[in-house]
């Protein structure tokens, strides 16, 4: 069941996408694996932090951060790393 609920999911997607509904979204995809690695480690460290240990605040800030640091080092990397021409 969840194999075809997950299929389901993309499929929609799919077709959301090719319509243009969600292009704001698609920094959070070029991202997606930072964010995803990233997240759980800021609110782990955040969490620390006595004023800033609510669950919405922790996951907000998990995904501003992580979204912020993938950006800031793809920029890095594009800067230093200029591509080749061939």
């Amino acid at each position: 069941m969840p194999l075809i609920v997950t299929a389901a999911l993309c499929i929609i997607a799919e077709a959301l996408y090719k319509k243009g509904w969600f292009n704001w979204l698609r920094p959070f995809a070029w991202y997606a694996v930072p964010i995803l690695y990233m997240h759980q480690a800021v609110i782990d460290v955040l969490a620390k932090v006595p004023a800033l240990d609510h669950t919405i605040i922790l996951w907000l800030l998990g995904l501003i951060i992580s979204l912020l640091i993938a950006a800031g080092w793809h920029q890095l990397v594009k800067r230093v790393l200029p591509k080749k021409s061939v």
